[in-house]
């Protein structure tokens, strides 16, 4: 049985739907799938990545645009290849593909199952366009689909593809991002990282992970880097470290380099999946101070929470179904910098608190986030 994944970013690239995109043809693969996967090969990416190539079984065809801007393009011979596939998988929103997929499944008479990862909001000119692409293609996906993923009912009530959703008994399911917790485990802080880093072996690390360029302005990275310069003047040991990177990085550096505490933010850079479980290791507290709705789940989350490390989150919807508050993290109002710095304060002046949330955290990964677990899920939904 041959499955097709289409997703509009795919590693090296680093984000949550390129690594939910990765988790399931892997998921998929183990299960006896022939698995191949459809994005596009952004001029970014030419020097970084093969045309084709075949990693843990998974067969990655990076197919030339057409038209592309951003994060979005219009795929080069996707439709011949989704005429071979027995299912479709595609991974919303895949801007500029979504009609070519749409389009096969139809007149190919194929599958098509479809993750839906978060709303398109956008910022500035790009809401206005952002929701008139919703409005024109949303409906046409949703009901050209055979079944429907979502990472939380949360999310599935409250997006823009509940009204899609509601009353729809059996098309959707819920499907949560899942994490590897035989590499991310709790284990103790890494010297080599902290050295690296010109961090001293007692500091106490506040760690950020994400994506730091336009396609992930949600983020907030500049929120926590304000939020974070007052807890220096009492927490003279602390440090944030900023893992990720992006064309956004350079102005974020700045923005740390005029405040007073500039000499105690760090910034990473891309890190290998190989060494990211080492960054969450040398972590006290991890935060994830999202915007808006375009953080619809946060896998840094799980990835923080599995190494058995409090996490700080936006109380948005999706996120705020990840984290529950005061047990293994806490939520705070989004874009409030003052209850960011209330809420690392507070971790940090409390260390017997911080390492029993870690604790629970690790233990809820272990029961509802399991890449295992996740996987028998989305493979039995497949047949």
């Amino acid at each position: 049985m041959n499955l097709v994944e289409v997703v509009a970013v795919y590693p090296p690239y680093r984000s949550g739907i390129g690594a939910v995109a990765r988790d399931n043809a892997r998921m998929a693969a183990e299960g006896g799938w022939n698995v191949t996967v459809c994005t596009p090969m952004y001029p970014s990416l030419r020097t970084r990545a093969k045309r084709s190539e075949m990693h843990n079984r998974v067969c990655i065809e990076r197919l030339q645009p057409l038209l592309s801007y951003g994060n979005a393009a219009v795929m080069r011979g996707l439709f011949s290849r989704l005429k071979k596939a027995d299912r479709i998988h595609l991974h919303y929103p895949c801007i500029g593909s979504e009609w070519i997929v749409a389009l096969a499944a139809a007149l190919y008479r194929k599958k098509l199952f479809i993750t839906y990862h978060h709303d398109l909001i956008g910022k500035g000119m790009f809401r206005l366009i952002f929701s008139l692409y919703t409005a024109l293609v949303l409906p046409i996906m949703m009901r050209v689909a055979h079944h429907v993923f979502v990472t939380s009912q949360d999310y599935a009530d409250q997006s823009q593809c509940a009204r899609y959703l509601k009353g729809t008994k059996g098309k959707y399911s819920v499907l949560p991002c899942a994490v590897d917790t035989n590499t991310f485990f709790p284990r103790d802080k890494n010297e080599r990282v902290l050295t690296r880093l010109n961090i001293p072996p007692c500091s106490t690390v506040i760690l950020f992970v994400g994506g730091l360029d336009d396609a992930h302005y949600f983020k907030g990275v500049d929120l926590l880097i304000d939020a974070f310069a007052p807890l220096v003047q009492s927490f003279s040991h602390c440090h944030l470290v900023i893992v990720g990177d992006g064309n956004l990085k350079n102005q974020y550096k700045e923005h740390a380099a005029r405040l007073s505490c500039g000499n105690h933010i760090h910034f990473a850079g891309s890190v290998s999946d190989e060494e990211l479980p080492l960054y969450y290791a040398s972590a006290d507290v991890c935060v994830l101070p999202s915007l808006d709705e375009s953080e619809a789940f946060g896998i840094a989350l799980i990835e923080a929470r599995a190494c058995a490390k409090p996490v700080i989150a936006s109380r948005i919807r999706g996120v705020r179904s990840v984290v529950r508050d005061g047990v293994d993290g806490i939520l705070i109002s989004p874009r409030s910098c003052a209850k960011l710095t209330a809420a690392l304060a507070a971790l940090l002046a409390d260390a017997g608190k911080s390492s029993a949330m870690g604790r629970a955290a690790r233990k809820n990964c272990e029961e509802q986030y399991a890449f295992e677990h996740i996987g028998k899920i989305f493979v039995n939904h497949l047949l």
